[in-house]
């Protein structure tokens, strides 16, 4: 996302900052491409082999059930909480919200579960139909997820992302882990592998209104509209980043379930005021269907106005 001019608003080192904006998600009538699951070990397989530390006692080199408790190197972990998503909101800053987005590509996510002394990042791989995909460089970390598995400096749980092709002919999948010579893996279950199969939606831009004036009086609004250009279910997630309203920076993350078609948008009324002398107020959208930036100045007795995006990308400004 472009925000060239986004720490010129941290200057107010006055000002406290606010937690992340709330994640808001309106659920569609339909199912969207992204999965999330959150998968323990079966009644059958729990029952036939745990042992008396809850591990598996099964061949390590065989996949075992998400969530299971397995070995490696004298290590327990365990993963479990698969998700298949087309994009990821993550913070990549203590303040602020991306999007990671990439064309013909997807996220697979994991929850890991060890030690601090645990196996690193690196040691962990998805494997789809016998190909290997490694970990994803994102290194924030996710609000449904928590900070990324790094057990040397986060502690002993986290997630971790892994980038696949869009459209694999997926038969089966495990997530491996390889540490000081032992190896151990999860398989994953059938709707994750049908998740991987499908096709990525598109989405574009239809209208993006955002204040480019600013009375110190006048509420604020924003307002974000896109279409599903695509013939599958999606989900469009973006985030507004505001620079020097009530708070130095804080993001405005949202998710909106899409069927093939249907156009969705978001809203948002701020109640905040700019700071007593305050120049201007910062406005960065980073979407997965593309980003605006709007820096609008703060001048009394001027109108409220907005910067307007068309479907085509094109501003206009109005009153």
């Amino acid at each position: 996302m472009r925000r060239p001019s986004r720490r010129t608003f941290l200057g107010l080192a006055t000002l406290s900052l606010s937690a992340a904006g709330c994640l808001g998600r309106r659920e569609g009538d339909g199912a969207s491409t992204d999965t999330a699951t959150t998968t323990g070990p079966d009644a059958a397989t729990a029952a036939a082999t745990p042992s008396s530390s809850g591990t598996s006692t099964t061949d390590a080199a065989t996949p075992g059930t998400l969530g299971t408790e397995r070995t490696v190197s004298g290590r327990s972990v365990t993963v479990s909480n698969v998700s298949v998503r087309d994009a990821l909101l993550y913070l990549d800053t203590p303040d602020s919200m991306a999007v990671a987005n990439r064309d013909g590509e997807r996220y697979v996510l994991v929850s890991v579960e060890g030690s601090e002394s645990g196996p690193p990042p690196e040691a962990f791989s998805l494997r789809v139909d016998g190909d290997d995909a490694d970990v994803a460089e994102v290194r924030g970390g996710l609000d449904d997820y928590g900070p990324r598995y790094d057990p040397g400096y986060t502690g002993e749980t986290g997630y971790l992302p892994f980038v696949v092709p869009v459209g694999l002919d997926a038969d089966e999948g495990h997530v491996a882990v390889e540490y000081e010579g032992e190896t151990t893996a999860w398989r994953l279950d059938d709707a994750h592998l049908d998740a991987l199969r499908r096709s990525k939606p598109r989405f574009e831009l239809r209208t993006v209104e955002l204040p480019d004036r600013i009375r110190p009086d006048a509420r604020l609004r924003a307002r974000v509209a896109a279409e599903n250009v695509s013939d599958v279910a999606g989900v469009f997630r973006g985030v507004l980043n505001v620079a020097n309203l009530g708070a130095a920076y804080v993001p405005y993350a949202f998710e909106l379930d899409a069927e093939p078609g249907e156009t969705v948008s978001w809203e948002k009324t701020f109640d905040e005021r700019p700071p007593d002398g305050a120049d201007a107020v910062g406005f960065f959208l980073d979407t997965v269907a593309g980003d605006r930036e709007v820096q609008a100045p703060v001048g009394v007795g001027t109108a409220v106005g907005t910067a307007t995006a068309t479907g085509d990308g094109t501003e206009s400004g109005r009153e």
